[in-house]
């Protein structure tokens, strides 16, 4: 059955009983952490695009509601349309104070309150929105007035020093008691927010999706945190990848921008969210198995009396491929909806349904070897030699699985450079036998091993290329 890759479900009381990722720990410590401050703090989850901090944030957002804590999401990426990031920003902070609900007598008086503060919050920022907005039109038609400029030329350009340093002091001074205005009112909002759930600190903002914006919204938004936002009891997570966001930096203000100590100026503590691990000696091949899983490819196999085996052997060549070539969660996300895409519209034989997960990883990250082994332009060496990347070939050969045993096998019997029986030779001229070589002898002694192993190739490159033509 045809199925696309369901929305993890964040259930409220177990956020993270559907963590395939093994983040519970961390959320938990990071909890701690944020506990142990009332000052203004900047945080930033660091992750590089398709790692899984939006899934992330979303299950540490829910566990600290669950523990009583004030919260609010911005996607910063929705209101990336909007010319000032503040506009918009503060716009979803306030509806989401208008949108608390009461709980009993004593929860709807604080409410009330929070709402008034709310007002006056707006009252207190209102200045400097009109500042932002209209602030090109206002400084030219300053400029004018206080130059006193004729239009056609006639009267004399006469500058008066004096009246432009009191006119540019008064607007900074303006400006300068707006924002602590604005401060005073926000830190109030913030610690009333907090009684309403009995005193858990502090009001936690978290802004993911910074990395997808325009780079001036992104910067503009991270300067206005900073400089605006900065008051206790106020904690911000952002989500980001740093790299991006400091390719952003550069693209403002120049390639020979500090960009990474820029950004610091901004952030007090980044935390790299970890890349997590895919060895399936150690069982942690979890998020592999939940996609196998999601994608009902385990009703596929069940039909064929396979599902226990298949499920390993999936599971396992997928985790070490990923493992190997380095894939991001979305690169892992995308390479098995063609598997299923494979499995489901044309089939695929279960005894070699990893072969084909070997192909479609091999094109994800190497298009050209992919192209050179389907057309025999290249050799069994150099695909092991990609592959390994001066690892022991202990790391995929090992007396528990043939899987990568399989796959040398069919890769030789494609290639029909040299035998198999050749190439055994080959290795075994040294006098000691590898495990790797063993097991390639062993299998190819099996009869009608090597007729089906070309057949196999031949169509699980047509497979491939087949659901290559979708859109992922």
């Amino acid at each position: 059955m045809l199925s696309k890759l369901k929305d993890i479900e964040i259930p409220p009381d177990k956020p993270f009983d559907n963590d395939a990722l093994g983040l519970e720990s961390i959320a938990e410590n990071l909890t701690k952490l944020i506990h142990s401050t009332t000052e203004p703090f900047v945080f930033s989850i660091n992750s590089p695009w398709g790692g899984g901090k939006t899934t992330f944030i979303k299950m540490w957002m829910q566990s600290l509601i669950s523990l009583g804590h004030p919260t609010f999401y911005f996607n910063a990426w929705e209101t990336d349309f909007t010319e000032i990031p503040l506009v918009s920003f503060i716009g979803e902070v306030r509806n989401f104070i208008e949108t608390q609900e009461p709980a009993g007598e004593n929860r709807k008086k604080k409410i009330e309150k929070v709402k008034k503060i709310n007002g006056n919050l707006s009252k207190a920022i209102a200045p400097l929105l009109v500042k932002y907005l209209s602030r090109n039109a206002m400084d030219i038609e300053a400029f004018k007035t206080l130059l006193d400029i004729d239009d056609k030329g006639k009267n004399e350009i006469s500058i008066d020093i004096s009246k432009l340093a009191e006119k540019g002091l008064s607007q900074f001074r303006e400006q300068t008691e707006c924002i602590n205005e604005f401060k005073t009112q926000l830190a109030e909002a913030a610690s009333n927010l907090i009684s309403l759930e009995d005193g858990q600190g502090p009001f936690i903002i978290f802004v993911d999706e910074l990395d997808r914006c325009r780079p001036s919204y992104a910067i503009e938004l991270l300067e206005n945190i900073k400089h605006l936002f900065s008051v206790p009891n106020i904690v911000f997570v952002l989500g980001i990848d740093s790299g991006q966001l400091q390719h952003m930096v550069k693209s403002l203000y120049g390639v020979g921008m500090d960009a990474e100590g820029y950004l610091k100026r901004f952030i007090d503590l980044e935390f790299t969210l970890p890349k997590p691990e895919l060895n399936p000696e150690d069982q942690r091949e979890t998020f592999p198995s939940h996609l196998f899983h999601q994608f009902q490819i385990d009703k596929l196999f069940e039909a064929q009396n396979k599902g226990v085996d298949e499920h390993y052997n999936i599971v396992r060549i997928f985790s070490e491929l990923s493992e190997l070539f380095n894939f991001s969660l979305r690169d892992q996300i995308q390479c098995f909806t063609q598997i299923n895409l494979t499995y489901q519209a044309v089939g695929v034989d279960s005894n070699y349904a990893y072969y084909l997960i070997f192909l479609i990883c091999l094109k994800a990250k190497n298009r050209t070897l992919y192209y050179r082994l389907n057309d025999k332009m290249t050799t069994t060496e150099e695909i092991f030699d990609f592959l390994l990347e001066g690892r022991e070939e202990s790391v995929l050969f090992s007396e528990k699985s043939r899987v990568w045993t399989v796959i040398e096998a069919i890769i030789i019997q494609h290639l029909n450079k040299e035998s198999i029986s050749e190439y055994i030779k080959d290795k075994t001229k040294t006098g000691a036998i590898s495990v790797r070589t063993k097991q390639l002898q062993e299998y190819t002694s099996i009869s009608g091993v090597l007729t089906e192993l070309r057949r196999v190739q031949r169509q699980m490159f047509d497979k491939v290329e087949f659901t290559s033509n979708f859109t992922l």
